[in-house]
């Protein structure tokens, strides 16, 4: 009854758009994953990429639960579709970002509502980062080709702003769904080409298509938040 009681009680913090979308998305990740015979691996990492896109939306510290076990299962995606920068951003990066981002969120959290306080980058900031991101995506793109990474330029990309990306939701900032609305983007365009020659990831593929989604819907909500504070 308690389980029960707990999700009653988030539910109310999601709108109607969140329900439905978020419903909808994990039952047709589901369905077709399993109408395709997709990789069971491939599915868990999808479901729990979804509920920790939405919750790290919605500012909920337990997002970072479902990160960590959709970390794990992508790792492994990675690995056998030779995605090497994939593999060391999520096991080297997103895991120990993942359980500092859990610790760290928990001291900025609204008692009202248990949810975190949203912070924005100023100029200089924005100019110096994407700056960065740009000179470090071109210079990993090299090293990824020699390790003979099939898409080296997109993986590069996808890693680097991925880091950048990781960095500002520890920090909360709201310029992190600019940046995942971007990997999400690249990450479509990759899985599309992998799925598209035989390997069973439809639904890491369909994952990334409700990222998408999800990460404009939340950089919209997130700049109200921020303009109305």
């Amino acid at each position: 009854m308690e389980v029960i009681s707990t999700i009653k009680k988030e539910l109310k913090y999601l709108n109607s758009f969140e329900i439905i979308f978020t419903s909808f998305a994990l039952i047709s990740v589901i369905t077709l994953s399993f109408v395709m015979k997709d990789s069971k691996i491939a599915l868990i990492s999808a479901v729990c990429g979804l509920l920790y896109t939405v919750m790290a939306g919605k500012g909920k510290t337990y997002c970072y639960f479902f990160g960590m076990l959709g970390t794990l299962c992508y790792c492994y995606l990675a690995y056998k579709n030779t995605l090497y920068g994939n593999l060391l951003l999520n096991g080297c990066y997103y895991l120990p970002m993942e359980i500092i981002g859990f610790f760290a969120w928990r001291k900025h959290l609204k008692k009202d509502e248990n949810t975190i306080e949203k912070t924005s980058m100023d100029k200089k900031s924005s100019i110096i980062l994407y700056s960065l991101v740009f000179v470090a995506g071109l210079i990993f793109s090299f090293i990824l080709q020699n390790l003979g990474d099939k898409y080296f330029v997109l993986d590069s990309f996808i890693t680097i702003i991925s880091v950048a990306a990781m960095y500002l939701t520890v920090k909360r900032c709201v310029e992190q769904w600019l940046m995942w609305s971007v990997v999400n983007t690249l990450s479509i365009i990759v899985w599309f080409n992998i799925y598209a020659s035989g390997s069973k990831t439809f639904a890491t593929l369909l994952m990334w298509c409700c990222y998408l989604i999800i990460g404009i819907y939340y950089y919209v909500n997130w700049k109200k938040a921020m303009i109305t504070k």
